[in-house]
């Protein structure tokens, strides 16, 4: 798991909350369940009633154990090694609660042999409850290609110009 972060210019003098640093640490421990396809692990990031918002239907998944099937999914459909390294992490907290997002450079194999190379764009909200950081709703997005009603999986930031 690589963890690369664009920081803002506060951020890069040091001035980083505790609850944003708890925020960062929790991303990197969960990319490295990810990277690890460690379901128990992924799972217990998330709050009993987390709201997401996939890649994967259905469109709107609610709670916990409903969003435990697209994880299964993931974790059942790759072998190999699987890689998520994330850039351009934003971090805001206030009391109890917290929101981050990032860009996700996705890699693996899947169990048809198939190549997973793919950019998508996550927002991720957190509550604190009973002192732990639960991920309440999450958000993955892929940009389309309007004419073609095509999912653009292998836009690369390092190679396009912002809009």
């Amino acid at each position: 798991m690589a963890l690369q972060t664009t920081p803002s210019p506060e951020k890069r003098r040091g001035s980083m909350t505790t609850e944003e640093s708890e925020i960062q640490q929790i991303v990197e421990r969960f990319n490295k369940a990810f990277d690890a396809r460690n379901l128990e692990e992924i799972m217990s990031f998330y709050a009993p009633d987390v709201v997401a918002f996939d890649i994967m239907p259905p469109l709107q998944v609610v709670g916990r154990d409903a969003y435990r099937k697209n994880w299964n999914q993931y974790v059942t459909g790759m072998k190999g090694q699987t890689s998520c390294k994330i850039r351009d992490l934003q971090i805001g907290a206030s009391g109890d609660t917290a929101f981050c997002h990032f860009l996700s450079h996705m890699t693996g194999t899947t169990t048809k042999d198939e190549k997973m190379d793919m950019w998508v764009r996550q927002t991720v909200c957190f509550r604190k409850e009973n002192g732990k950081w639960l991920i309440v709703h999450e958000n993955y997005s892929v940009p389309v290609d309007m004419e073609t009603d095509k999912p653009l999986w292998n836009l690369d930031p390092d190679k396009q110009a912002a809009h």
